[in-house]
């Protein structure tokens, strides 16, 4: 009779590690409200770009709660690629009323259409800088300045809650320091972060 003891059941301790699913894209899920579709050549799913090194601003800010648009002031355009063809934006900054608000007429041309937007920018009841838009669609939207740091330390943020979420709506100096020129971009919120759809670069005229 045999008295060999069973050899012992090995127990299954291997965890298999969890697999990675890459988040779901919303590009373009919030310009819907306020922008014309431009994805194509010039827009990008790619997360906001990182801080300029050394992190000290190029932008000069003017006087008062609104000097923080003087960098802006002028006109701008920015040629882009797009599924419609070239497009280009020209974006105007202007102080009107006595100085105490700032416009921007930007109209997009995009071949046989044009979309247009009129926006005002100024000091709310809270004392807060915001903006309030409308457009050639119908549509409106409104928001609030804010600190972008991880894209710019002297960037010009807005955000604005749209009917898809929170939006950004970005300036900032080109990352190559290119005189006369500069960089939008409109960005939506996730639980990853922000995300970017709409990358222009415009020059000034």
């Amino acid at each position: 009779m045999s008295t060999r003891k069973p050899a012992p059941k090995r127990s299954s301790t291997r965890t298999s590690k969890p697999a990675v699913r890459a988040g779901k894209s919303t590009r373009g899920a919030s310009d819907k409200a306020t922008l014309p579709s431009t994805r194509g050549a010039s827009s990008t799913s790619k997360p906001a770009s990182k801080p300029a090194r050394g992190g000290k601003p190029r932008w000069t800010k003017g006087r008062g709660k609104l000097g923080v648009l003087e960098p802006l002031l002028g006109t701008w355009v920015a040629d882009a690629e797009s599924p419609m063809g070239t497009i280009r934006c020209t974006r105007t900054f202007v102080r009107v009323l006595g100085d105490a608000w700032v416009q921007l007429d930007a109209v997009w041309d995009l071949g046989a259409k044009r979309y247009v937007e009129h926006a005002i920018f100024g000091v709310d009841r809270d004392g807060t800088v915001s903006f309030w838009s409308f457009t050639s669609d119908g549509k409106r939207s409104q928001g609030k300045l804010v600190a972008a740091p991880d894209v710019a330390p002297d960037a010009i943020a807005f955000e604005a809650d749209v009917p898809a979420g929170i939006a950004r709506m970005i300036y900032w100096p080109t990352d190559d320091g290119a005189p006369d020129q500069m960089q939008w971009a409109v960005e939506s919120k996730s639980k990853r972060g922000w995300n970017r759809f709409s990358l222009h670069r415009y020059r000034r005229q």
